[in-house]
C-alpha cells in the first residue's frame, strides 16, 4: 500500500484531485497492530504443526474482547478443522472453497 500511496504522489496536478482521493481510499491503508493467538497445546498435533495464527487489527484496545478469529477458507487449518465439525458446517466450507473470492465478497454467510 506504501509504494501505491507514494507513486499517486507523482500524479498530483496531472489528475483531478477526486480520482487521486478515490484511488488513496481504494487502496485503504491501515496502521494497526499485527500478532499471533497460540493455538492450544490439545489441537497442536490436529493443526499439523500450525503454532499460531497470525492476525492483524487497526483497534488493538479491543483485543481483550475478541471471541472467534476468522480464517479464509483456503487456509491450512480450515484442512484440519473441516474433520472436527459436523457434517452440515463441513458441506458449507466446501461449499465456500468451490466459490471464487469475488463470489464470497459478494454473499457473505455464516
Amino acid at each position: 500500500a506504501e509504494e501505491l500511496l507514494k507513486d499517486l504522489e507523482t500524479l498530483e496536478n496531472h489528475w483531478p484531485s477526486q480520482v487521486l482521493t478515490m484511488q488513496k481510499n481504494w487502496i485503504g491503508k491501515s496502521s494497526g497492530l499485527q500478532f499471533g493467538f497460540k493455538i492450544a497445546d490439545e489441537c497442536l498435533k490436529a493443526c499439523n504443526g500450525i503454532q499460531e495464527i497470525e492476525v492483524f487489527t487497526t483497534r488493538a484496545d479491543t483485543i481483550y474482547g475478541v471471541t472467534y478469529i476468522a480464517i479464509a477458507p483456503e487456509h491450512p487449518l480450515v484442512e484440519h478443522a473441516i474433520k472436527r465439525v459436523s457434517q452440515e458446517d463441513s458441506k458449507m466450507i466446501k461449499a465456500i472453497l468451490n466459490t471464487t473470492q469475488r463470489e464470497r465478497a459478494l454473499e457473505k454467510k455464516g
